[in-house]
């Protein structure tokens, strides 16, 4: 999204009264943020005052989701943009979150690996455990399994270690094509911290 549109969209609401805020990809994974932020100026400056306040998740997919749902709490409980930004920086450095493809491909065609290393990977069945950094959102490969089956326990083991350690009350997990393996986990996390469906 250039920052055009953005500005479109963020006068839209500003026009009619509106404190913004927005929250979006990993400014380490899109120049999406950037451009956010780049329209944000712009309509702060056009209004005299911060009317849009923009928030970098360092993750993506349900991990943006589960601070977005923090955020709608916190505007409920009335809190200013700038304290939920603080807020939502702070529970950036918190959160966990891992993504699981299918096979090591993904690595590859993101530039991690040489043609070589991935024909080797995929030989080997090798499954990549890729986790967005909290200091920065660029994602890293932490863990890797031979098959899907090892890569979910070492997953399961560091996600029910994560949770218990920042009790945490909430967890989400999103699938394409894994029905079973999501359950299968979404199950381990049920039986094995304090988190309730």
């Amino acid at each position: 999204v250039n920052p055009d549109a953005f500005e479109t969209c963020f006068e839209e609401y500003a026009k009619e009264g509106y404190e913004i805020i927005y929250i979006g990809l990993s400014s380490a994974l899109s120049s999406t943020f950037s451009n956010s932020e780049i329209a944000a100026n712009n309509i702060n400056e056009k209004y005299g005052k911060k009317v849009v306040t923009c928030i970098d998740s360092r993750s993506g997919s349900y991990g943006t989701l589960i601070l977005l749902d923090k955020i709608i709490e916190l505007v409920n409980e009335n809190k200013s943009p700038e304290e939920i930004k603080n807020i939502i920086d702070e529970d950036v450095r918190k959160s966990f979150v891992a993504f699981v493809p299918p096979d090591i491909s993904f690595i590859y065609r993101s530039g991690r690996l040489s043609a070589l290393e991935a024909g080797i990977g995929k030989l080997l069945k090798i499954v990549p455990i890729v986790y967005p950094t909290k200091e920065d959102g660029k994602l890293k490969t932490g863990d890797k399994g031979i098959g899907m089956k090892l890569a979910l326990k070492k997953l399961k083991a560091k996600v029910a270690s994560h949770i218990k350690e920042n009790n945490h009350t909430r967890c989400y997990i999103s699938t394409c094509d894994m029905g079973k393996e999501a359950e299968d986990l979404r199950q381990f996390i049920i039986e094995n911290t304090g988190i309730k469906p």
